[in-house]
């Protein structure tokens, strides 16, 4: 998921059921773009299917219908089944959704018992390694369903000492806000007794899946393998919650990349047909230069 909420001048995240013309295939997240104050009907949106209408054919009048009221969307689409296939009008162009990039999911099993026996060997003993230190130091796990706000300044603290680089404030601010924007949120973090929190991350649960959206882990403490240590804790509480998945939003590394599962994401740009909307498309993609994302997606033109 590489939505770029709460950019400058965006509107809110919205949160809504994927429901084209009555068929629940999912759920729709997505802000509009405003110059100024005022709406722009450029919108920024993810689609989740979810796994047992993943492969469902829909017609491009009914998957824009799903998403609203819009000028322009990039969309993103992403499901754990086979990817979506838009069916045009007879006559009209097809529309092929090309993978652009590669989400990792992590299964997380029936309990964490099983999580554990289905990673290798060396990624089950370093966790047992770092786990049994944690407890020996005094190392306690803190799970909130939502943050104060504003934000504790000791977040922005550490994003400047997160590895392996550190983030800016607004960059650590807006994936918490967006997370913030979330009905089944979780923040959760590593304590240490005397250094205080050295490993934070955040993120919110849909149906099964679970999407880490931020974590922050304190460089300083890199011999505690806090990344590992805090997403052990992390699987744990999710799945007592009911969650089977854990989507990293912003992508996974280290040991637990192989024990993931790769996801294709499909992504375009949704345009009305009417000149207003083809003119608005036409100014972003020169605004925001030939090489951004947006001016690389397939543009789609999509009926009134």
């Amino acid at each position: 998921m590489r939505m770029q909420a709460f950019e400058v001048n965006c509107l809110p995240i919205e949160t809504a059921p994927f429901r084209p013309y009555g068929r629940d295939l999912g759920a729709v997240y997505s802000y509009e773009r405003r110059i100024r104050g005022w709406r722009t009907g450029m919108r920024d949106c993810l689609v989740h299917l979810t796994a047992s209408t993943a492969a469902a054919e829909l017609s491009l009048a009914e998957f824009a219908a799903g998403l609203g009221a819009f000028d322009v969307a990039t969309v993103q689409v992403l499901g754990l089944d086979a990817p979506l296939r838009l069916e045009d009008p007879p006559g009209a162009t097809a529309a092929e959704l090309v993978p652009l990039c590669i989400q990792q999911v992590l299964p997380l099993g029936q309990d964490y018992s099983a999580f554990l026996r289905s990673l290798g060997r060396h990624t089950r003993r370093n966790i047992g390694v770092f786990r049994r230190r944690a407890a020996a130091e005094g190392i306690a796990f803190d799970c909130a369903a939502s943050l104060q706000t504003p934000l504790d300044p000791a977040l922005y603290d550490l994003a400047q000492r997160n590895m392996p680089f550190a983030l800016r404030h607004d960059v650590i601010a807006n994936q918490v806000r967006f997370t913030l924007a979330q009905p089944r949120q979780f923040h959760v973090g590593l304590r240490h007794p005397r250094h205080g929190a050295f490993a934070v991350s955040g993120g919110f649960i849909e149906g099964e899946i679970a999407y880490m959206v931020y974590q922050l882990n304190d460089k300083s403490c890199g011999d505690l393998n806090p990344s590992l240590l805090l997403r052990s804790c992390l699987v744990e509480h999710l799945v007592a919650a009911g969650a089977r998945y854990l989507a990293f939003v912003r992508g996974c590394s280290g040991l637990l990349l192989n024990a993931c599962e790769a996801v294709a994401s499909f992504e375009l740009t949704l345009v009305r047909r009417s000149l207003p909307p083809r003119i608005k498309h036409f100014v972003s993609k020169a605004i925001a230069g030939p090489e951004s994302r947006r001016a690389r997606l397939p543009s789609v033109l999509v009926p009134l």
